[in-house]
């Protein structure tokens, strides 16, 4: 070989690498592929014991439904189509939850005919031939008594229980005051009232929590995303609020450090959802916020209704999540509300989302224990008086039996404010209740402070 004319050996090895590489990359794109066809089937997988044996008689179906003008799916799930139904409406807006089922079970299923419907604009129920005009806060509120009134006829049942996550609780809250006649019990979780100064608590609390560790960019990025009560929240605020949220531990769960790990992923193994659904969860987010959140900012529904009451210390909530509360308020209409997504780092009493004793799991079982009081509830002339003994017998012995540190519990009529009543304990360990009114122990509890449940109870007519 003649040492002047450099070799082609290099070249066409690097050329085969290449190749090499490329097929690889080829292979391992289309293996993902048919993985991600072969979990989106789009069917709801039936209900299984722990035998792995289908239940005899339960239901696992995925429906679309028309809706308002346009179809809209959901996934309903029963051990037993007899039991009551409940609805779960969403938050967001246009952020879907079925995927949190599957990661963080509440058994649900085996009490309820557990309905996950997909609102308007979101995941399953996302069309690009949505008309913008339609995506109205009334327009929501009539898709919802329509989905009410297609379970009431579909499982024969005269009224349903409602339960509202988030956004949600802003929609059932309004659904349930606009028609009681359809619904035993609605449940908010996480409920919001007045979501603006729960922007501005939580941006203050988050601040606390990132001076506090020393992570100085993260201060330097939150001043720089102002929140107020005045201007509102930022276009920074809303691009950084969830990283630093679930950074400090006050996202969807405490360990959710990311919302691509926690959110996102789960949501792409969720069988029941076509891969087309999956791509739309992201583009119903996207799509949905703008039409409703200024309204969802601003809106106070504690001064368009009696503004809920409870006692906390001033300083922390009694939820991960934060409730919408009256600070100290000796008189109905009186004191400052405190907001909906104050970070944990102000929370010292926490909800633990998939623990037995979570929050969703414990609502459900107040609404439960409520509707099984029949009459010395529903009774539309027992007055509060005579609720708050119920209340407390029915805390009392599930804090008992839960190892739960506390609970606010809210009864609602029409709309009418019944009766607040917050329960704690000074030790976990032996039960001791401090009673109603009293405000929670200063000391960090070893168990978890329970979600409030609003519960509303339509009256019987007289």
């Amino acid at each position: 070989m003649d040492p002047e004319i450099p070799s082609s050996r290099p070249r066409q090895s690097l050329r085969r690498i290449m190749v090499t590489a490329g097929i690889v990359l080829l292979v391992i794109l289309i293996g993902g592929l048919i993985w991600l066809v072969a979990i989106s089937a789009g069917r709801s997988a039936p209900l299984r014991d722990e035998a792995g044996q289908i239940i005899p008689g339960s239901l696992s179906d995925r429906v679309t439904v028309d809706i308002g003008g346009i179809p809209q799916t959901m996934i309903i799930q029963s051990v037993d189509p007899a039991n009551p139904v409940l609805l779960f409406l969403h938050g967001g807006p246009g952020m879907t939850e079925f995927f949190m089922e599957l990661e963080y079970p509440t058994g649900l299923e085996q009490h309820f005919t557990m309905v996950w419907w997909e609102q308007r604009g979101a995941g399953m129920s996302f069309s690009a031939d949505i008309p913008p005009e339609t995506m109205t806060m009334e327009r929501m509120i009539a898709d919802t008594v329509e989905v009410a009134d297609y379970l009431r006829t579909r499982f024969g049942q005269d009224r349903i229980v409602l339960l509202g996550h988030s956004w949600g609780s802003y929609l059932g809250v309004q659904v349930a005051a606009a028609a009681p006649d359809r619904f035993l019990a609605y449940v908010g979780m996480a409920q919001i009232a007045l979501q603006l100064r729960s922007e501005v608590m939580a941006h203050d609390a988050l601040l606390d929590t990132y001076r506090a560790r020393g992570d100085t960019a993260m201060v330097r990025r939150l001043e720089a995303s102002p929140v107020s009560m005045e201007a509102g929240t930022s276009p920074e605020w809303m691009q950084l609020r969830d990283t630093a949220m679930h950074r400090a531990g006050a996202g969807h769960t405490h360990d959710m450090t990311s919302v691509i790990t926690g959110i996102f992923l789960p949501m792409w193994r969720v069988r029941a959802y076509t891969l087309m659904d999956k791509i739309n969860v992201r583009r119903g987010k996207i799509w949905s916020r703008p039409f409703f959140w200024d309204r969802l900012l601003r809106d106070n529904l504690s001064a368009r209704r009696c503004k809920v009451k409870a006692e906390t210390d001033g300083n922390r909530t009694l939820d991960d999540h934060a409730v919408t509360l009256s600070r100290r308020t000796s008189a109905c209409n009186d004191g400052d509300p405190v907001g909906h997504a104050v970070a944990r780092g102000r929370c010292r009493h926490r909800v633990e989302w998939a623990a037995q004793t979570g929050a969703m799991r414990w609502a459900i079982a107040i609404a439960a224990a409520l509707l099984a009081m029949g009459q010395a509830v529903a009774n539309a002339q027992a007055g509060p008086d005579a609720v708050g003994p119920s209340l407390r017998e029915i805390a009392t012995a599930r804090m008992a039996r839960d190892g739960v540190a506390g609970t606010v519990i809210v009864l609602l009529q029409h709309g009418r404010l019944l009766r607040t009543v917050a329960f704690g304990t000074a030790d976990p360990a032996t039960g001791r209740v401090m009673g109603e009114n009293i405000p929670f122990p200063v000391e960090p509890l070893s168990k978890p402070v329970t979600a409030w449940a609003a519960i509303h109870r339509p009256a019987t007519p007289v």
